[in-house]
């Protein structure tokens, strides 16, 4: 059951409404106070920031993402606690999420524009490259890995571009919070393998999830299928990938290579 709050107080901002809810976080509208652009607020869930462990590496890595500056990440702008409540703020994207124009194509039997999501994907590895290679002020390679790629987690504004959302709920050096009893590791049907069975992963299960998404939207099919966590996370370990182009064979041949 969730404990996400209806309703929001925090000093520096007017919330707007609540607009959704992930298995971390309550999320909402806002804006600063003073300030005329909209923001996005995500709250740790109650029970998550009862976890001193976990609500204080929740602040530590979000202050480490605010720090990453590239045009295909959503901006963290805010980090902090109020009260009993850890909340981070990020840009709000006018658009929408990759994976509802992806499960739109799929309920009207459609496949995405092979264009289209290659420029989507052409934005997210850009994204991943300069996060997967961040080094902080003193040189240090932070070995970021987001973990969550899902096409959830991809935005699409209006003119066509994808920014990545979530930075703040990363794994870096600095530790890992996922791990805690009771975390949401991520999306399981977008799991790597070594996630799947609870290996140690780096940035290479980044580029494996993404990968997954990218056959979705060249095929116009759930590589998973939905189903009993177990049988996904089987599913994820033991069953082969079929080429795209088996899949879908009118995909230009540079594409389905």
């Amino acid at each position: 059951m969730s404990d996400a709050p209806d309703t929001l107080s925090l000093e520096r901002y007017n919330i707007l409404g609540r607009v959704g809810e992930g298995g971390m976080a309550s999320v909402f509208l806002a804006r600063r106070i003073g300030a005329a652009e909209p923001v996005i607020i995500k709250v740790l869930h109650q029970h998550l920031a009862e976890n001193d462990v976990v609500a204080h590496r929740f602040l530590r890595e979000a202050q480490v993402a605010a720090t990453l500056d590239h045009p295909h990440i959503a901006k963290l702008s805010d980090a902090g606690r109020e009260g009993e409540l850890f909340y981070i703020a990020m840009e709000h994207i006018s658009g929408q999420e990759l994976e509802r124009v992806m499960h739109q194509h799929i309920r009207e039997r459609r496949i995405m524009d092979p264009g289209v999501v290659l420029r989507i994907s052409d934005d997210v590895l850009s994204a991943l490259q300069y996060a997967h290679t961040f080094t902080d002020s003193d040189g240090e390679h932070l070995r970021i890995v987001h973990r969550d790629l899902s096409p959830r987690n991809v935005l699409v504004d209006f003119s066509g571009h994808a920014k990545v959302i979530d930075f703040g709920l990363v794994r870096t050096n600095l530790g890992d919070f996922r791990t805690t009893p009771g975390m949401v590791m991520g999306t399981l049907r977008y799991m790597s393998p070594e996630q799947a069975v609870a290996e140690e992963v780096d940035q290479r299960s980044d580029l494996y999830t993404w990968a997954v998404v990218l056959w979705e939207a060249l095929t116009g099919r759930l590589l998973v299928p939905t189903g009993k966590p177990a049988d996904i996370l089987k599913s994820v370990v033991a069953d082969a990938v079929p080429l795209v182009s088996q899949v879908n064979p009118a995909l230009p041949s540079a594409v389905a290579l």
